[in-house]
């Protein structure tokens, strides 16, 4: 059962989803959601956190996207304007 779980938990969903999760491969292993993730805990897997770009299977999703760039005002300059502040 392990293996199997490892297995599919490595290739990518057959319904066109971007990643897995527990729940999802519970389902379709026919085994219980606590097992799915005891195995994925065990063999260091988190294939509910991906690496790699995922790309959006919706048809509007270039004139519905919205990216937002914010200032981080917390984080202090690299160069100082005053020396004398620590």
């Amino acid at each position: 059962m392990q293996a199997r779980v490892i297995r599919r938990a490595q290739q990518k969903p057959s319904d066109g989803s971007t990643h897995w999760w527990c729940r999802k491969l519970s389902e379709e292993l026919g085994v219980s959601k606590s097992t799915v993730q005891r195995i994925l805990v065990q063999a260091k897997l988190r294939p509910h956190r991906l690496d790699r770009y995922m790309t959006s299977n919706d048809p509007e999703f270039e004139a519905a996207a919205v990216f937002c760039v914010d200032e981080k005002t917390a984080i202090q300059a690299l160069d100082r304007m005053d020396p004398v502040l620590p």
